[in-house]
């Protein structure tokens, strides 16, 4: 069986057993329903602001970040220890904000 759109509109339209230019009845639209469901796209959970926070801290350049403040606090440089976390911290915070945004962007389009 080859993919739909690889087919002539013909062959699509006998396979279904319908007529091209009228389409499916009411009645076979109400069953196929019945049968196959409504034709909407999958929705999946949503993610929380909470967890699209924490995404933001499993990239390994954080990692090295993280790592970096720590060996610089043991150096005893609180300061740039500091200074490290609030970049890293700033940086999860400003992607936390872009992908909210990118994600109502994409709720809208649906």
């Amino acid at each position: 069986m080859s993919a739909y759109y690889q087919k002539t509109a013909q062959e699509v339209v006998n396979e279904f057993s319908t007529d091209l230019q009228k389409g499916l009845s009411s009645s076979q639209a109400k069953d196929r329903i019945a049968t196959f469901g409504a034709n909407v796209l999958a929705q999946k959970r949503q993610e929380t602001l909470f967890n699209i926070f924490l995404r933001q801290f499993t990239s390994p350049l954080i990692y090295i970040l993280i790592f970096a403040a720590a060996l610089v606090l043991t150096l005893g440089a609180k300061i740039d220890a500091l200074v490290i976390l609030a970049v890293i911290t700033f940086n999860a915070v400003i992607g936390t904000i872009q992908e909210g945004k990118a994600r109502n962007s994409l709720a809208r389009l649906k």
